[in-house]
């Protein structure tokens, strides 16, 4: 009797917690989500930098964190976003990507969607 209690509470505490998780952590921003969604390329600056500027479209949703990687001579650009609370209502974002040292191209979530090229 106490087995099927047991896998119940389990079950009950992994979809709690994946909900907490995804509420603060936030979900990827589609391209689409951003408007508007501007790049400024500072090629006269050292080191080249280049700007990306955006909102998201929604207004109940703020920008929980924006981040950069890079894959070979690409640097990949995500927006993630969550819903407002205090100390989070943002839907903006800036981000300065130094694009020297190799770097080509950026892009949005993957490789394939390039916003900035040289």
């Amino acid at each position: 009797m106490k087995t099927p209690f047991n896998v119940c509470l389990v079950v009950l505490l992994v979809v709690v917690s994946a909900v907490i998780f995804m509420i603060e952590h936030g979900s990827p921003v589609p391209r689409k989500g951003l408007q508007p969604f501007h790049v400024t390329d500072h090629h006269t600056s050292q080191p080249s930098i280049v700007s990306i500027d955006g909102s998201i479209f929604s207004s109940s949703l703020a920008v929980t964190s924006v981040s950069q990687r890079r894959e070979g001579d690409c640097i990949i650009i995500l927006v993630r976003q969550g819903i407002m609370r205090p100390g989070r209502r943002s839907g903006r974002f800036h981000l300065d990507v130094d694009v020297s040292n190799g770097i080509e191209a950026i892009g949005y979530e993957n490789a394939h969607d390039i916003i900035w090229h040289r």
